[in-house]
């Protein structure tokens, strides 16, 4: 997948549907940014580097405050809407934008940490 095409990836469908192991939806994303990838089962090296990012994530998210996590949970992995998340934790819309933003940045740290080491 070239650069450019990932960068443009709508984040929170890609994991999304990597988190449900949707394969195609997953395809379906790809190829929308014309991109065709190698099968994953084909590349180990890829399948591992995936694997710890993905195990990266969760040690993040295990640390991350109360609220953040559930923010970033519910709006991230579970693909609930901001509105469904204020109403089910009663928060504002703007408190629920400021959790979920500190808590992508902290998570966003700790993979910059992890793939630059």
């Amino acid at each position: 997948m070239s650069a450019v095409a990932a960068t443009h990836l709508d984040d929170r469908a890609l994991v999304q549907a990597l988190r449900r192991r949707d394969e195609r939806a997953a395809e379906q994303l790809i190829e929308r940014y014309g991109a065709s990838p190698s099968r994953w089962s084909e590349l180990p090296e890829e399948r591992l580097a995936a694997g710890e990012t993905l195990a990266c994530i969760a040690r993040t998210l295990e640390t991350l405050p109360a609220a953040q996590r559930a923010v970033m949970t519910l709006r991230d992995v579970e693909g609930w809407s901001g509105d469904e998340v204020c109403e089910a934790l009663g928060l504002t819309d703007a408190n629920q934008r400021v959790l979920l933003h500190r808590a992508r940045s902290k998570v966003r740290a700790a993979l910059d940490a992890e793939l630059s080491s």
